[in-house]
């Protein structure tokens, strides 16, 4: 073994494990930070759901928007039943509340 520094098989070796660790390391953190994503719209639409229902009770609006970062919350109530839709990427995103 060469004294002076590392040979250029075991410089290989590391490069190919570093890459092998964050080849399956990035997948990883892309799905989880679509998760969040989508669980933090999700919320967004709660509390839409929340401002539905309060707005609802006080002052009897049938329909309106809830806007939180990008994303326009519409909410629209149909006889004891309030129902938000959003956009989240390319889908549809609808929730009902008898």
């Amino acid at each position: 073994m060469n004294q002076k520094g590392y040979s250029l098989p075991e410089a290989l070796l590391t490069v190919a494990v570093l890459f092998i660790i964050f080849g399956t390391l990035i997948p990883v953190v892309y799905h989880m930070t679509e998760q969040l994503a989508y669980k933090k719209y999700q919320m967004h639409a709660a509390e839409a759901m929340v401002q539905a229902i309060l707005l609802t009770n006080s002052t009897g609006e049938l329909e309106g928007q809830f806007t939180k970062e990008p994303v326009e919350y519409n909410w629209i109530k149909i006889h004891q039943q309030v129902c938000i839709n959003y956009q989240f990427g390319k889908k549809l995103e609808s929730y009902c509340l008898s």
